[in-house]
């Protein structure tokens, strides 16, 4: 009778710990391909394919959002599925667009391919700037892994935001314009592409700000920051689905989804006359992210002045 009694006892907790190790291994899995996501972005930064080490950045996020879906669904949070998450993050959202920074600041600085040992100071210190973000956003998760306040918001950018907006300069350099940015970009050259390629001058400012060397250690810098400041950033995390507590979460995921449709729609209808954007859509949605942002948090400090 007893050996019957601990036989079922033995039952439930093995069946219960298989439960439990299914529900958690699955979220687990796929914040393991965040990280190798990142890993790959990062072997792919070193052997000259930026484009797709953002690309990789892309992919990330998608397994990022989904580990957490999935353990809402699964109703299967753990402590250890919370640490490998930050851990997953700081490689795809902090090493990685620090490396494409780093990598994108000597390319306009026409020094991507020489050796690394002949640089100077002043070339290293420059491109080491684009380090900045790997320092903003390792802060950034570990304030976050601490901070009971972030649990329905955000203080500070979130780190895959930032990283996606990085990710996006050397995406749309390869995927939207197809030239070699690896090579410093004279301006016999440019005026040689801009009549090849018939290019306006959305497209051209674009060429010259994604690589000009002030705006991409400005862009590391501001993330940095940005990603620190204890102030509240969208997050679609839901509480309720009322228009009133969330309208700046709709407004975000209507504004954004109608610039990614905007930026692609030319590839379903032809509409002469339009602006292109493009892969640029993918930057100009976070730039809506943080001004819908101070908006938001612009229009809560009226209502409780008020």
């Amino acid at each position: 009778m007893l050996e019957g009694f601990y036989n079922a006892v033995l039952t439930d907790i093995f069946a219960e710990y298989s439960t439990n190790f299914v529900r958690s291994a699955i979220p687990n899995t796929i914040t393991l391909l965040n990280l190798s996501f990142g890993c790959l972005g990062i072997i792919l930064a070193f052997n000259d394919q930026l484009e797709w080490a953002g690309a990789c950045v892309l992919f990330g996020g998608l397994m990022d959002f989904f580990d957490g879906l999935m353990a809402r669904l699964l109703k299967s949070p753990s402590k250890i599925g919370a640490q490998l998450d930050s851990l997953a993050d700081i490689v795809t959202f902090g090493v990685l667009p620090s490396i494409i920074l780093f990598q994108m600041i000597r390319i306009s600085n026409g020094n991507y391919f020489d050796e690394f040992s002949s640089l100077g100071f002043q070339e290293i210190a420059l491109s080491a700037l684009g380090l900045a973000y790997v320092w903003g956003a390792a802060v950034r998760l570990a304030v976050f892994n601490v901070d009971d306040e972030q649990s329905l918001t955000f203080k500070g950018m979130p780190s895959p935001a930032a990283a996606v907006f990085v990710a996006s300069i050397p995406m749309i350099l390869g995927f939207q314009f197809s030239f070699n940015f690896y090579a410093l970009l004279d301006a016999e050259s440019m005026n040689w592409f801009v009549g090849m390629f018939h290019l306006d001058a959305y497209d051209q400012f674009l060429i010259g700000t994604l690589r000009n060397t002030n705006f991409l250690i400005a862009t590391s810098i501001v993330l940095a920051i940005l990603m620190n400041l204890r102030l509240e950033f969208i997050s679609l995390k839901f509480k309720n689905f009322s228009w009133k507590e969330n309208r700046f979460k709709y407004l975000f995921l209507i504004l954004g989804l109608l610039t990614l449709l905007y930026g692609w729609a030319h590839l379903v209808i032809i509409t002469p006359g339009t602006l292109t954007i493009e892969w640029s859509s993918i930057s100009i949605v976070m730039i809506l992210y943080v001004l819908l942002s101070l908006i938001q948090l612009s229009t809560k400090k009226n209502e409780i002045s008020s």
